[in-house]
């Protein structure tokens, strides 16, 4: 090859970046080799892996089988002995290695412990009794309780086992959701991981033996007619071991089942990654040699019996599993050689190739630019270094119905008529003259016809690459119809306000009005009640009589509740405020509540406050507060239910008052409709009760004048907790020496 044609093809560089390419290829294609052959590796511990699972599964399936077969004979059978119960065990014990041990559990009601303790004594267990495993582990005599489930036979009876013999499984935090799914469900279900003393970790399938020859349909008819349980104790050195042949790391762990049966969308991030291990072995610290690849890993998710099991399983492969691959790569290497005139061409033309890409893409960037701004709603504008406009888009037009010719050559100062000290404009000339970009800057604009028209704006200024400035590009937007909505929107909310507080004028003048005719028949009434113009002779005027004095007073206190809360809406209800003692507000309301409670049978209870300082509120306005929560709380718990008042105080919290019950509740989706004015929750339950639903509503009002906030929190079924928090701006110091009122835990029926 001649040497000028070397000088013109071949350059130092050039035959740098060969060598580094040859290195590059050659090092490219052992990664490869090593690669592939991890790969297929790989793909052998995953058939492996995935073998072992299959083996599990049938292990759990096996399982599942027994304790189906050992419940379908006590369905089958109307009296199965336990001699017949065990000699099948002892048969399925044989069939199924990997299960260590069958119990039987029998439901034992409180009345009949006794008499179970007495009998298994006599039938050849003499220290027989009741146990249960405490927090430690240990089994200790089991606690008097309605419903235990002991184990009564199990197979081996060995000694490791026998210690099981009358433990109360349900009695034990591991075992008892598992026993009470297993119940509701009907099928089997397994239990947390347990360590059992002398026999070792493992963990106990459950399946029901419900009453009748077949297994109820509902949960509640399987929870009245379950008569026992069949379990299995599965170790997890017997029930895993010899399965994990082929890896160097195995373990197993378990959680509660997410998904439905059947799902096998498992994600590791779905569960706690936190619980214990059911079973592990580690045999990859004791392979010998170097670490020269990543361990495979893998985990298995398996749905069986009610959990999550997830098979973890690793193997760390070796050198054996290269082929002699790297000595073929080195084969490519003298045809590299021949490649550097075509890569020289190539480059050549790939150089041409790229600049017709270049001015394609570049013609391409103008023609999309083009259609953007002809399809866009916004209209294009630019100035010269003057802020005159040079350009401006043709969607002007159709935003604004402008016309271009009536723009082109002013500023938008010339164009605007703006007072000179608005603050908005004289900062938009500003960021102009310091040739700052700006954004959505909205001003009207008032064009020759007299048309208004809102704008907005925005603008970047352009500057030359000597960094000399050449006028702003920028685009603009018809904003009128927004401003228009905006105003509209505004002038409705003030007319809605003057609406409301009309409507609080006009009900708290008519509730004066009412007030007076009331007042005179409660008066008259109360007169003809107490004899004071003669004794009533006829019994049933006399019940007519109090039947218009009790409506009048009902009735007034209603007109009251709307007039209290007129006042509040219309801004009209003062604070009359003064340092309270709280502890005697809540003794006063309690009294007052005390014969209604005790007509109710509901027992009214005081929670002890001691030590609570002063509270600067309206002494009236809280005495209400009260009296309205605790009336509710009265009216809608039932007989022998129980009302509590809770009184705390918190620098940081403030002074908190709680009033709980037990009654009916609220759904959480109707708290809302509670604490409106004048709604009722449309509820059968509480349909029957009578009010106005101002209660809560008024109570609410009277709180947040005072800077606090009322809240409910309740579930129907489940009682209502009514939580009133005053600021910690309200809390007054008690002065040293000033006693304060012992109000102590009382209690009213």
């Amino acid at each position: 090859m001649p040497q000028s044609l070397n000088d013109r093809l071949f350059k130092t560089w050039e035959v740098s970046c060969l060598v580094l390419l040859v290195g590059a290829i050659c090092a490219a294609l052992s990664s490869l080799a090593i690669k592939t052959d991890l790969g297929d590796a790989k793909e052998i511990f995953t058939q492996q892996a995935y073998t072992f699972e299959r083996e599990v599964a049938h292990r759990f399936a096996s399982a599942d089988a027994v304790l189906t077969t050992l419940v379908e004979l006590h369905h089958a059978s109307d009296d199965l002995a336990d001699h017949e119960f065990a000699a099948l065990s002892r048969e399925l014990l044989r069939a199924y290695p990997h299960i260590q041990t069958i119990a039987k559990l029998s439901l034992l009601r409180r009345e009949d412990r006794q008499s179970l303790e007495d009998s298994m004594r006599a039938g050849g267990f003499p220290q027989f009794q009741l146990t249960e495993r405490t927090p430690e582990g240990e089994i200790v005599g089991a606690l008097e309780r309605d419903i235990a489930m002991p184990i009564l036979s199990l197979e081996p009876f060995t000694p490791e086992f026998a210690q099981l013999v009358g433990f109360d499984a349900i009695s034990d935090a591991a075992l008892a959701p598992a026993i009470r799914r297993a119940i509701d469900s009907g099928r089997v279900m397994s239990s947390e991981v347990v360590e059992i003393p002398h026999v070792g970790r493992g963990f106990f399938a459950f399946k029901a033996i419900y009453f009748g020859y077949n297994s109820p349909n509902s949960v509640e008819a399987r929870r009245a007619q379950v008569s026992g349980l069949v379990a299995l104790f599965l170790g997890a050195d017997r029930f895993f071991d010899d399965t994990y042949r082929h890896f160097d790391r195995f373990a197993v762990r378990s959680f509660d089942e997410h998904h439905e049966s059947g799902q096998n969308d498992y994600d590791r991030n779905d569960y706690d990654q936190n619980d214990d291990y059911i079973y592990r072995q580690d045999r990859m610290r004791s392979v010998a040699g170097p670490i020269l690849f990543e361990p495979f890993s893998l985990e298995l998710p398996l749905f069986a019996q009610g959990k999550t099991f997830v098979l973890e399983v690793s193997a760390r492969p070796g050198l054996e599993v290269v082929r002699g691959w790297f000595v073929g790569i080195f084969v490519v290497l003298p045809a590299l050689a021949g490649t550097f005139l075509i890569l020289a061409l190539a480059n050549h033309r790939r150089r041409q190739r790229q600049a017709r890409i270049d001015e394609r893409k570049l013609r391409q960037n103008k023609e999309r630019f083009r259609d953007f701004a002809e399809i866009a709603s916004d209209w294009f504008w630019a100035t010269d270094e003057q802020l005159r406009f040079s350009y401006l888009s043709n969607q002007l037009i159709e935003a604004t119905g402008l016309q271009p010719k009536d723009i082109l050559g002013k500023t938008r100062k010339d164009l605007t008529r703006f007072k000179s000290n608005d603050v908005k404009w004289l900062q938009h000339l500003t960021d102009l003259e310091m040739r700052r970009p700006f954004r959505d800057f909205r001003y009207e604009y008032i064009d020759p016809q007299g048309k208004s028209l809102w704008l907005s704006i925005s603008g970047k200024p352009v500057f030359s690459e000597e960094d000399e400035f050449l006028g702003y590009r920028g685009t603009g937007t018809n904003i009128t119809a927004e401003v228009q909505a905006e105003t509209e929107l505004r002038k409705a909310k003030e007319e809605a306000e003057i609406a409301s507080r009309s409507k609080s004028t006009f009900l708290a003048n008519m509730s004066h009005e009412l007030r007076t005719p009331l007042n005179a028949i409660i008066g008259f009434s109360d007169l003809m009640k107490r004899g004071v113009s003669g004794k009533i002779e006829n019994q049933r005027h006399q019940e007519y009589v109090d039947d218009i004095y009790g409506a009048g007073e009902h009735l007034l206190s209603i007109i009251n509740e709307i007039l209290d809360l007129a006042k509040v809406e219309a801004g009209n209800s003062p604070l009359g405020e003064d340092e309270i003692d709280v502890s005697e507000i809540v003794q006063t309301v309690c009294s007052l509540l005390a014969e209604r409670a005790h007509e109710n049978r509901v027992h009214l209870k005081t929670e002890p406050m001691a030590d609570l300082p002063y509270l600067w509120a309206d002494a009236r306005k809280l005495r209400q507060i009260l009296l309205n929560l605790l009336s509710n709380a009265l009216k809608f718990t039932p007989p022998e239910g129980t009302v509590t008042v809770k009184v705390s105080c918190d620098a940081s919290a403030g002074y908190i008052f709680h009033v709980e019950d037990t009654g009916i509740g609220i759904a959480p989706a109707d708290i809302p409709k509670a604490l409106a004015a004048f709604q009722q929750i449309d509820s059968e339950l509480n349909r029957k009760y009578e009010g106005t639903g101002l209660g809560l509503p008024l109570a609410k009002a009277f709180v947040e004048q005072h800077g606090g906030s009322l809240a409910l929190k309740s579930a129907v079924g489940q009682g209502t907790s009514a939580i009133v928090v005053f600021p910690p701006a309200r809390i007054r110091k008690r002065p040293a020496g000033d006693p304060q009122s012992k109000v102590s835990s009382k209690k009213s029926a």
